[in-house]
């Protein structure tokens, strides 16, 4: 037969079975609920990229469009664009001043100075070199 203290033995091991049992259950639950909160924010995430991707490829689409017009209206431009013909070099232009006689040059030019024609012929009869 079993005894009393056999019985109370028992008792004590389903009690903790039992408890045992209800601390994994509400664990389970809690995980449960844990994996729906994960499974949602992974949709959410989903669709973020899925929108992401969309905007992208929305933004490529109008980077090319723009492109092709931009491309257009330099061929448009090219094609109406006469050929400038080179102008003739004036004379003067052709005829390289001394080296000091440029720096007079530019010393009048940034200081704003204009010299009268005269002075400027003097000037560069005297101290052009022509090629």
């Amino acid at each position: 037969m079993l005894s009393l203290e056999q019985v109370k033995l028992l008792e004590q091991k389903v009690e903790l079975a039992i408890s045992t049992i209800r601390k994994l259950s509400e664990e389970r639950d809690s995980l449960k609920l844990t994996i729906a909160e994960k499974e949602k924010r992974i949709n959410e995430l989903e669709n973020m990229v899925v929108s992401f991707k969309d905007d992208q490829n929305r933004i490529e689409t109008g980077i090319k469009t723009t492109l092709d017009l931009l491309n257009s209206l330099e061929d448009i431009a090219t094609v109406s664009q006469p050929k400038r013909e080179q102008p003739s070099v004036p004379q003067a232009q052709a005829v390289k001043l001394s080296p000091s006689a440029q720096k007079q040059k530019d010393l009048d030019q940034i200081l704003g100075k204009t010299a009268s024609a005269e002075t400027a012929t003097q000037q560069s009869t005297e101290q052009i070199e022509i090629y």
